[in-house]
């Protein structure tokens, strides 16, 4: 319990023990929040104590019957007073990490989203199989949809002509053995059971279904229709990337990006790329290794840009030296053994 002192950004604070164990205090008692954590027979409980002019701002919408805004501003209000004074980079407090990343910026249509991943061995990441399904739920959010009820549980049935489907994951030439692929992976979706054990979200899991799919031909274009779990349609992605990220120009700008979905989308603020495994997969030549760097320091900054990543990166280098820097460069990238970097929240 001693080490929830990390927890704190400040110094104000004292850690005291009673007869049911530690108890963290933050703040003032006599200021307008006060802050307390301590422990219970199971569990750590974090408390906010308010009063004077801080309490006015919420009972007021009390005594008028709003209990919704009077619940959504006094939620609102604790996890932002919770940001002020904890930090997020601790094990307990991984429940404000995870509130955060749901409510960070709102989800643009056009974005690759997933939920928390499993770590993954440095052979393989299930690779284009996650990829086309992360890629396809971001393709269904943009479409409308008729609501539809199976055995209780509620669809989303959607209909789309497959060339836009074809074009909105960047195939520039559609032809007959292209068609063929992308049917063959609509109907793989509804076996999606191997895919699903990638994902750290039991939920997530559970609600993964395409119980319908049918694709015909009319007149000159082929129409996909299927059925989609509304859960799943509108499920809160807490990880969201750049519309960059929904196509690839080549095989190694895929696994670059693979590998960084699967750094980027877990629980800890700090990422890692192993980027000397990376780079020792491929048997290449130094001029196209070079061009694979430069590709992997334009994803950072893609990522930098859209503000999912902050501007600081710890490299270790192959010699086990540590160095800190602002900005990525093909050289550094060469000379890392592993990238260090961090999720802005």
């Amino acid at each position: 319990m001693s080490e929830l002192t990390n927890i704190y950004k400040k110094n104000n604070f004292s850690l005291d023990r009673s007869t049911r164990g530690y108890i963290l205090r933050i703040g003032n008692r006599k200021s307008s929040n006060f802050y307390r954590i301590y422990q219970t027979k199971k569990s750590l409980r974090f408390e906010l104590e308010m009063k004077k002019n801080q309490i006015k701002k919420f009972s007021n919408l009390l005594f008028c019957y709003d209990i919704k805004q009077f619940e959504e501003r006094l939620t609102k209000h604790f996890y932002m007073y919770s940001k002020k004074v904890l930090t997020f980079n601790h094990c307990y407090t991984d429940w404000l990490v995870r509130y955060f990343r749901k409510n960070h910026t709102p989800i643009k249509v056009n974005s690759l989203l997933t939920t928390y991943l499993k770590k993954q061995t440095d052979e393989s990441f299930e690779n284009v199989k996650i990829f086309t399904l992360l890629q396809f739920i971001a393709f269904t959010r943009s479409k409308k949809y008729t609501e539809v009820e199976i055995y209780d549980q509620k669809y989303c049935l959607i209909q789309f002509i497959l060339k836009e489907y074809m074009e909105f994951s960047g195939v520039k030439t559609i032809n007959q053995y292209q068609r063929n692929k992308f049917i063959k992976l609509f109907y793989s979706f509804q076996k999606t059971d191997p895919l699903i054990s990638n994902f750290d979200d039991v939920h997530f899991q559970s609600i993964l279904a395409f119980p319908y799919i049918d694709i015909q031909k009319q007149t000159n274009s082929w129409v996909v229709k299927l059925a989609i779990s509304k859960l799943l349609y509108n499920y809160p992605y807490p990880f969201a990337f750049p519309n960059t990220f929904l196509t690839y120009k080549n095989v190694y700008d895929l696994q670059i990006k693979l590998k960084l979905v699967e750094a980027i989308a877990t629980v800890p603020l700090e990422k890692v790329f192993y980027v000397e495994v990376f780079l020792q997969r491929f048997n290449l030549s130094t001029s196209k290794k070079t061009t694979i760097k430069k590709n992997i320091v334009e994803i950072f900054s893609q990522l930098q840009v859209a503000g999912i990543i902050k501007n600081h990166y710890r490299l270790i280098k192959k010699s086990e030296q540590v160095k800190q820097v602002n900005a990525l460069t093909h050289l550094l990238v060469g000379q890392a053994s592993r990238i260090y970097f961090y999720e802005n929240l």
